[in-house]
C-alpha cells in the first residue's frame, strides 16, 4: 500500500469509528470504549503520517485481539491497514 492509499484507508475506517457502531460490529465485539481508542490511535496515525513522523511497530491486531475481537468489518480494515504499517513499504 502506498502512503497515498494507506492515508486513504485509515480516513475511511476514522469515519467508520466516528459514526455509532452497527449492531453487527456490536456483536463482534466492538463497545463505545473501544471504538473511541481506536478512533484516536487511527487519527494520530493518519496525522503522523501526513507529517512525515516515524512510526513504530503498531500491533493493531494484537490489541483488538486482546480486547477479544477477531472478526467483522472493522476488524478487517484495521487488520490491513497494521499489516501496511508494518510492511514498511510506504
Amino acid at each position: 500500500m502506498t502512503r497515498p492509499e494507506l492515508i486513504d484507508a485509515i480516513g475511511r475506517i476514522c469515519q467508520k469509528l466516528g459514526s455509532t457502531l452497527s449492531t453487527e460490529e456490536i456483536e463482534k465485539g466492538w463497545n463505545e470504549r473501544i471504538r473511541e481508542h481506536f478512533l484516536e490511535l487511527f487519527r494520530s496515525l493518519e496525522t503522523n503520517l501526513r507529517n512525515g513522523v516515524d512510526i513504530p511497530h503498531t500491533p493493531i491486531a494484537r490489541v483488538l485481539d486482546h480486547f477479544g475481537i477477531d472478526e467483522g468489518d472493522l476488524f478487517e480494515e484495521a487488520c490491513q491497514i497494521d499489516v501496511a504499517l508494518n510492511l514498511r513499504q510506504w
